[in-house]
């Protein structure tokens, strides 16, 4: 019989996370930033847990809050990736009490080509060769792009940050809440201007439910009779009145 496996929800239950994503759609690579709330629970151990797959933890944060809002930062003495589980251990010499926590962890990896996780397509244009980078994530793929609590019932808000080339499109769950240019580590010697694009904050959600779209799209828009905003996006080897269809049926299923 096989071993069951162990839901690290019943221990970990993250609240927020702030995520900084940056894909390089030439070398197929990225790099990110992460910072997790989460409320640890049950037994003391000497280890957080998280989901990941194929990722490279460079480094790693655990900071306790205390109920009047002091820190104590509890040093990470080893980072070890359990692949046979998909998970990343982030171990301590102190005690990991019930309590709250805020982890931040580094990390870098590669864009997949299997349809999981972010993922390249190509499509030409004028016979210039594109790439559009989109996430899958599915039911337990946001591991592949970011350490998380991978299960469905751990919802949480996220606040997504994309440093992307100035010139592409950048899309998810929630409007654009800032965006501004991008000159740092997560990308270093550009060859291209860079932006930096952050959305507004998620309502609380499963992982799997974050999606992303980078690339050369363009779109048509409409409102419903409520002044529900509606658009349709596509790449630009398609032409725009392709949309109107999909985005005739969008508005009057809301409205309807």
């Amino acid at each position: 019989m096989p071993a069951s496996v162990r839901r690290l929800y019943t221990e970990l239950k993250p609240s927020s996370y702030e995520l900084t994503i940056a894909p390089n759609a030439d070398t197929l690579t990225f790099r990110g930033n992460l910072s997790v709330r989460l409320k640890k629970t049950g037994r003391p151990s000497q280890r957080i847990t998280f989901h990941q797959h194929g990722l490279k933890i460079e480094s790693a944060r655990i900071v306790y809050r205390d109920k009047k809002g002091s820190e104590r930062e509890l040093p990470v003495t080893r980072i070890n990736n359990q692949n046979s589980l998909d998970e990343v251990r982030l171990h301590t010499d102190a005690m990991v009490y019930s309590g709250e926590y805020e982890v931040h962890m580094r990390f870098s990896g590669s864009i997949a080509r299997n349809l999981t996780g972010l993922y390249p397509s190509y499509f030409k244009v004028g016979g210039t060769e594109h790439i559009l980078l989109t996430t899958q994530f599915e039911s337990h793929y946001a591991r592949q792009m970011f350490p998380c609590i991978d299960e469905p019932e751990a919802k949480a808000t996220f606040t997504l940050t994309v440093i992307t080339p100035k010139d592409d499109i950048v899309l998810s769950n929630t409007p654009i809440a800032s965006e501004t240019a991008y000159s740092g580590e997560l990308w270093p010697s550009p060859t291209k201007a860079l932006r930096s694009v952050t959305f507004q904050q998620t309502p609380r959600m499963s992982t799997y439910l974050l999606a992303m779209a980078i690339g050369k799209m363009h779109s048509r828009s409409t409102k419903t009779a409520r002044g529900t905003d509606v658009s349709v996006w596509g790449t630009i080897a398609q032409p725009a009145e392709a949309f109107d269809f999909a985005l005739y049926a969008a508005k009057r299923s809301i409205e309807f």
